[in-house]
């Protein structure tokens, strides 16, 4: 993919988050774009090319970030912290409408882009675990393949919208209880230890 293309992705992807998915046309993007609507459809089809080439730049982006905290020479909870802190600045930023937009009029996207972000999601949990149980910090006896599937279908859940109604839960909400939740569950003692002390430089902003 050009630059230019990828480069009007992530600005549509940007301006569906903030204005949902259903509500702007092509005449709208283009606008916020700054180009025509002749020149947007030199790179998309229509708007359902545009909605999933859009969102998957989008996710590529956060992938790339998540990447790079998994390769700093850092351990396993810091990791997941240092994640978790990503994550939940993002959900923040989102436009609760997305969710149900993308689930109801763009369903072929949504299947395929969920599919994506699990497996990677999936891939990503697995290697912090098997870290994680190395250096001590998450139980010996976890089942790494059996949590990590836990752990997305938990990540799933977040978006169920009569599970967890918006006007009573936030995703970052959801989503610092569910982190809380399957971490204090893995961890060991010594674990349990570093999460406390990391709780402590966080507060005194030493993280």
């Amino acid at each position: 993919m050009d630059t230019k293309k990828r480069d009007l992705l992530l600005r549509a992807g940007t301006f569906f988050m903030r204005n949902g998915l259903k509500g702007p046309n092509m005449g709208d993007v283009a606008r916020e774009l700054r180009i025509s609507k002749k020149t947007l459809y030199k790179y998309v089809s229509d708007k359902r090319d545009l909605v999933r080439q859009a969102i998957e730049v989008l996710l590529e982006e956060d992938r790339k970030e998540i990447h790079e905290i998994i390769s700093k020479d850092i351990n396993a909870i810091d990791k997941v912290y240092l994640i978790n802190m990503k994550v939940g600045m993002k959900l923040r930023t989102l436009q609760p409408s997305v969710m149900y937009d993308l689930k109801h009029f763009f369903p072929e996207a949504d299947c395929a882009i969920n599919q994506q972000h699990e497996n990677f999601t999936y891939d990503i949990i697995r290697q912090i675990h098997r870290q994680g149980i190395k250096e001590g910090l998450f139980r010996a006896d976890i089942d790494v393949e059996i949590l990590a599937k836990i752990n997305v279908l938990l990540i799933r859940a977040m978006f169920d919208e009569q599970r967890f109604p918006q006007e009573q839960y936030s995703f970052a909400e959801v989503h610092r209880e569910i982190s809380n939740y399957h971490l204090r569950g893995i961890v060991s003692p010594a674990g349990e230890d570093y999460i406390n002390t990391l709780r402590k430089k966080i507060k005194d902003k030493e993280f």
